[in-house]
Formats: structure tokens, sequence, C-alpha cells
């Protein structure tokens, strides 16, 4: 790419350093992905476009030194539920997804938010099969379809204290609706990804 095709591609002005324009741009982008963290349908878009922005930072000359050990850091944070339970494997999943989200927030680089990016993305691959192998009748639901953790935090405790730890107890008939949402999400997002 290069300075000139970067300059268009980015609609940067000559006025103002285009270290700070880029820096702005790299914001705007930081704050959409973590509007929709849990949108993994969207995450190939959001590489392309960092991609993007860090070839066009590079044709102006931009050099970030990308030391953050980020995925390090994660990976520490890391920590698969020792039993099965569908509660710990959900807990586990929020409590990373914490530490993604305040990495991304931290992340001040297109590389360092790619490698975010791209290990909460076969993180979140591994919780969609979990969920997906839920032996329910699913609801169809949308892709773009949120959940309050809470709420469904709430729900597997209560499953659990009546007995339905694993996800292999779930039957239809004692499946709160939201979980059977929350599974048939899952089995969606799962679904296109395969597809994909």
């Amino acid at each position: 790419m290069s300075p000139e095709q970067a300059l268009a591609l980015l609609n940067l002005n000559h006025q103002d350093p285009y270290e700070e324009q880029i820096e702005v741009i790299l914001f705007e982008l930081k704050q959409k992905i973590y509007r929709q963290l849990d949108q993994l349908l969207l995450y190939p878009k959001w590489i392309k476009e960092l991609s993007r922005l860090s070839a066009a930072a590079s044709a102006l000359g931009i050099v970030y030194s990308e030391g953050q050990h980020v995925l390090e850091k994660l990976q520490n944070k890391q920590a698969p539920p020792r039993t099965p339970t569908m509660l710990d494997q959900f807990n586990a999943q929020q409590q990373l997804r914490s530490q993604v989200a305040l990495q991304l927030y931290n992340g001040s680089t297109p590389g360092t938010l790619m490698e975010i990016i791209g290990f909460w993305f076969e993180q979140q691959k591994a919780a969609l099969q979990y969920w997906s192998g839920a032996n329910i009748i699913t609801p169809d639901t949308l892709l773009s379809k949120q959940f309050d953790p809470q709420e469904v935090l709430l729900l597997l405790s209560n499953l659990q204290q009546s007995g339905i730890i694993v996800i292999e107890d779930l039957q239809q008939q004692t499946t709160p609706s939201t979980i059977q949402q929350y599974i048939a999400w899952n089995k969606a997002v799962w679904s296109k990804l395969q597809d994909a």
C-alpha cells in the first residue's frame, strides 16, 4: 500500500498529524468491537479492518511497538473449570470475558487488538460447542440476540440447586425459557461458524 492509498483509505487530512488521526480511528474501532464483543460473526470484519489500519499506518511510516504480551496475560487468567458443570463453564467464560474486555480496552495497537480478538474467538468457539451439546429442542433465535449474564447465571445456579448440574441433565420441561434461548443462540452461531 502506498502512502497515497493509505491517506485515501483512512480519509486523513494533511493538517493534523497522521499518528493522532490514526489513534482516533483505532479508538473508535476499538469501541465498536468492545460493544459487540459477543458478536462472533463480526470478528472477521474487525480483523480485516484492523489489518487494513495497520497496513495503512505502516505505509505512512507509523511503527507500533508490539511488546504488550497480552496473550500471555489472558492465557494466565484462563482457568478452565475442573468439573464440567454448566455453572462452572458459564462462570469461567464470563470471568475470561471480563479479562478480554479489559485487555481490549487497554490495547493500543492494531496488532494487539487482532491478537485479543483471535484469542477470544477461539475461546468463544469452545463455549459455543459446549452449549451446542445440549440435547434439547431449542426455539429459533436471532443471531444478534444478547443475554443478561446475571440472569443466565441465576438460572444456572437455580438449576444446579435442583440437581441439574451438567449439560446432559437438561430436559425440555425443566429447562427455563431463557436457558433454552441461550442454548439456541449458541447452536445457531456454532452452526453458522461451521458453515463458514
